[in-house]
């Protein structure tokens, strides 16, 4: 593997403006005479924040635990990934991250077959790439480690002694689900937001200590995305069976609809990193303009709902432990949305000329 530097343009507001040639690898930035990049300015910290630059030219950013903090766009972050086009403010001086260019990254198949903007064609040949990317890295086994955690905890509510403890084991099992959950969406969406930038790497799972504000942000980007999808389907099934005598196929057909809408509106709330990205007059452009790349998303996610119903009838079946089965089939749900985290991500990589007017 040939590692080669990458080349960031940065316009800085308060300071001289600067080009950075950074190779892969950590950098701190502050006003330190020690660190990487020295910022001779009263707003900002000793050391304030880092940048981590990847082999495939990505970057990601982490706060230093400063009190006047590190924005992106704007918003305070503990750690996120660093898109052209976006503002880092660290104090009151502004980096704005203009251009990434990876002059030598990973082999040369592996690069040619990273061109964007070659369409519908190139998704589909890097289909087989995708189903091989969640077994790339350690990153992986970190959240596998966690889903199959989460599933022992679970079989564990089940067992007598513990539902001795009733509420109080109920809540704490509740709290640790939803942490969960919001750590696994979060690395799904760097999965999706490192695809969208034609990255090879697997991303670094998310700082576990997410902040309260972002914890609760987090919570209603999951909470939106699912109600805006699925919300009219589960409304027909209430009204439906509590008020209104409705077509019988009414809830199938909602649901239907918010299974082919969630692709686009996961892929815009991961780029825009903001639940604004999951409103109609967001996603349908982007539907539309992927067009054909669109239909193999959801072609490849048809694909593997079916692989995890298989598995799931098979395995009740020849393994007599329904917690092994049930272990099993998370490991599998796992996999599986990886991969298609991977695909959507690719989906917008290779239609970029496309989708640049529609996305931040």
């Amino acid at each position: 593997m040939d590692l080669g530097n990458v080349r960031i343009s940065m316009e800085v507001s308060g300071l001289e403006p600067s080009a950075w040639d950074l190779k892969p690898g950590l950098y701190i930035l502050g006003t330190s005479a020690d660190c990487n990049f020295p910022m001779n300015h009263p707003s900002v910290a000793e050391r304030h924040c880092e940048l981590e630059v990847d082999i495939s030219g990505g970057v990601l950013v982490r706060d230093l635990g400063t009190s006047a903090g590190t924005f992106v766009n704007n918003e305070l972050i503990t750690e996120a990934r660093l898109l052209a086009g976006r503002e880092l403010k660290v104090g009151d001086v502004i980096i704005r991250l203009v251009e990434v260019e990876a002059q030598k990254t990973v082999a040369a198949s592996t690069k040619s077959s990273m061109k964007s903007d070659q369409g519908y064609s190139a998704l589909i040949k890097a289909i087989p790439e995708a189903f091989a990317y969640p077994i790339k890295g350690y990153n992986f086994t970190q959240i596998l480690g966690i889903m199959v955690g989460l599933a022992a905890i679970q079989l564990l509510g089940k067992i007598k002694i513990f539902l001795f403890f009733g509420f109080v084991f109920r809540l704490i099992l509740l709290l640790f689900f939803v942490v969960c959950l919001v750590y696994i969406f979060c690395f799904y969406q760097q999965i999706v937001q490192s695809a969208a930038q034609g990255e090879t790497s697997m991303p670094r799972p998310p700082d576990i200590g997410l902040g309260q504000a972002e914890l609760i942000e987090n919570i209603v980007q999951i909470v939106g995305v699912l109600l805006v999808c699925f919300g009219p389907g589960l409304a027909a099934v209430m009204i439906q069976h509590k008020f209104l005598e409705l077509p019988k196929y009414l809830p199938v057909i909602l649901f239907g609809i918010g299974l082919c809408y969630f692709p686009a509106a996961f892929l815009l709330v991961s780029l825009y990193e903001n639940l604004l990205g999951a409103s109609p007059h967001a996603v349908l452009p982007i539907m539309i303009v992927l067009g054909p790349s669109y239909l193999v998303v959801l072609i490849v996610g048809v694909f593997l709902v079916a692989c995890v119903v298989a598995f799931v009838v098979f395995t009740t079946k020849v393994l007599p432990f329904n917690w092994l089965v049930y272990i099993l089939t998370e490991a599998l749900i796992l996999y599986s949305l990886t991969v298609f985290m991977r695909v959507l991500g690719l989906s917008e990589w290779f239609n970029r000329k496309k989708t640049a007017r529609l996305l931040p």
